[in-house]
């Protein structure tokens, strides 16, 4: 990591230091991010800069004499998002007047594995500047081999009929212990009401992963004729907690319209390895098919919890999300491949898929783990990421539901700053007067999103569109977001969008236009693409919505946001579904 000292005499304020804040000594405390920061060939994309002076500055006045100017790029595997030569402003000022210290970060994203300079100017004179280089994000991932395609296999002969299904549930395995008692959980939905919504053929498989290990997934096959080319194909992913058979993917395989709709229980979900599910038939049999769940017992309690193996943050191990994000992306890469091999489906021994057709859709860790999965998967032409954050780490510090995570994180290895208010600075606004010890919770942000870059959401989001992977086209993505999301805040949502830099292909849900006309609504929208899991008029009604969006958007060949205010107008009174002209924060 470089340092560069700088005594200059050119203006009234010297400036002693400038640098990323990864370039300053380590701090007194105990840094349990350092071994691993000098294990990374660079920075991440959203670097916190920070500039130490001699004396008092007006912090403001300098926002505009700072630039990061893009250098030589070394990565061979994209095209970069700006020249060479380029000077991005700065911005998210914060000072700390007895360090007398200003941090700021880049306006938008940086690429990765590129040469930068900082820059700082007194009119037209460039009077300090430091080097430094991004890591390469997207090398772990391509470098991985998907192994050979060719292993997906079903599970029962025949597709199960929900016409004939009397009931159904699952049966999950809770405990860590193989030999303990499954435990029933009831399915979200009968049988009945899942046929009313349009399911009615389902498939369940298994294959191999990159890794090696047998993966459970399910296909929801059409009513409609099959096409001559084979079934449009449609991947559906959970959010955090979830699984492949309940909320927004089960709602969203109704919705679907005429394609097969395939998904897999993300890292670290599903619970046991041993859950199954149980289905009971109108004549009075039964079967029970292996759900292969993915969740591990890691904290040693002897219980695998919904999202166990998935969040990891252990000693000695800062993981967070980034190999559930990553592991789950390469999964459903290996998927696309074991779909592009003329799979047959329901056992008629003809082709069911069409192996030209593959989309993609998400919802919060789905947008997330989609987000690289779209980014590196060539087939895959377009998706929706619903309520998709950028980064684990932007989520935890300001979500309601989330920050506990984060706050255990700070409590766990940083005591001292327990208590210490998240400065945050916002783009655009005036510069932000903090304490050192708010100084120093900014450093820790920034160590953990170094760490967390490799598989961050916002670190492959301009391989969508702005820099994409050579011999990879363009993607057409919709973002859905709702306005007020208590789980994955705005904040987070737009640093997604940033990233792809994309603003036209973006639908807000204004969920405080919907509880006005109807106060009863929940609170949090996070899970509106679900009807929030309840069966009422207004809620299902904005999921079929939001459901029927994201469809005439991946069916569609055009970069538009699809209208579907005339299906909630009537009701709410209002247009619920916007596209801003400016991201919320």
């Amino acid at each position: 990591m470089l340092l560069l000292l700088i005594a200059s005499s050119l203006c009234a304020q010297s400036i002693l230091s400038i640098s990323p804040s990864g370039d300053r000594p380590a701090p007194a405390a105990p840094c349990p991010e350092c071994s691993a920061l000098a294990a990374l060939d660079g920075f991440g994309l959203d670097p916190l800069l920070s500039i130490r002076f001699s004396a008092p500055v007006n912090a403001d006045l300098w926002r505009e004499r700072i630039f990061i100017e893009w250098g030589a790029s070394r990565q061979t595997d994209a095209f970069p998002t700006y020249p060479a030569g380029y000077r991005m402003p700065v911005g998210r000022l914060a000072w700390d007047p007895v360090n007398n210290t200003l941090y700021a970060r880049p306006d938008d994203p940086l690429d990765h594995d590129r040469d930068y300079r900082i820059v700082v100017t007194e009119g037209a004179r460039e009077i300090a500047s430091a080097r430094f280089h991004t890591a390469n994000i997207t090398r772990p991932l391509l470098e991985r081999r998907l192994g050979p395609a060719g292993s997906l296999r079903r599970d029962l002969d025949n597709p199960i009929d929900l016409a004939s299904v009397r009931a159904l549930r699952a049966r999950t395995q809770i405990a860590a212990d193989p030999a303990a008692p499954l435990v029933d959980v009831p399915f979200p939905a009968e049988a009945g009401f899942l046929t009313q919504l349009g399911l009615r053929r389902l498939v369940f498989l298994t294959y191999e992963s990159p890794r090696g290990e047998r993966i459970g997934v399910h296909a929801w096959l059409p009513n409609s004729p099959k096409p001559a080319a084979g079934w449009p194909v449609k991947l559906i992913g959970h959010g955090l907690g979830d699984s492949r058979l309940l909320g927004p993917t089960l709602f969203s395989s109704g919705f679907i319209g005429e394609s097969v709709v395939m998904a897999i229980d993300a890292v670290g979900h599903g619970q046991g390895p041993n859950s199954r599910i149980r289905f009971e038939f109108t004549d009075g049999a039964a079967t029970e098919v292996p759900l292969y769940g993915r969740g591990r017992d890691l904290n040693g309690d002897g219980l695998i919890d919904p999202a166990e193996g998935c969040i990891v943050i252990a000693p000695g191990n800062i993981d967070f999300l980034n190999t559930c994000l990553r592991e789950t992306a390469l999964d459903y890469a290996k998927l696309v491949r074991e779909i592009q091999q003329n799979i047959d489906l329901d056992g008629d021994r003809i082709p069911d898929l069409n192996p030209n057709s593959i989309q993609y859709l998400g919802q919060s860790l789905g947008a997330m783990y989609g987000t690289l999965l779209t980014a590196i998967e060539p087939s895959i032409d377009a998706a929706v990421l619903n309520v998709g954050g950028g980064s684990a780490g932007e989520i935890a510090r300001t979500s309601t539901s989330l920050s506990s995570i984060f706050s255990g994180y700070v409590a766990a290895f940083y005591p001292s700053l327990v208590g210490v208010t998240d400065p945050r600075p916002a783009r655009f606004a005036p510069a932000v007067t903090i304490t050192p010890s708010q100084a120093q919770l900014l450093e820790v942000f920034d160590r953990l999103a170094t760490l967390e870059a490799p598989a961050a959401p916002a670190s492959f989001a301009p391989l969508l569109k702005q820099g994409t992977l050579y011999g990879s086209p363009i993607k057409r993505v919709l973002f859905q977001l709702a306005l007020g999301d208590q789980t994955v805040p705005n904040n987070a949502n737009t640093q997604l969008i940033r990233a792809a830099h994309e603003f036209e292909l973006v639908s807000l849900y204004r969920h405080d236009l919907a509880r006005r006309a109807v106060p009863a609504l929940p609170e949090n929208p996070h899970a509106y693409l679900a009807g929030f899991g309840q069966f009422d008029p207004p809620n299902l009604l904005i999921a079929l919505a939001t459901l029927q969006q994201a469809n005439l958007f991946l069916l569609s060949p055009t970069r538009e946001v699809p209208d579907v205010n005339g299906l909630v107008r009537v009701l709410f009174r209002a247009n619920l579904f916007e596209t801003p002209e400016r991201l919320p924060e």
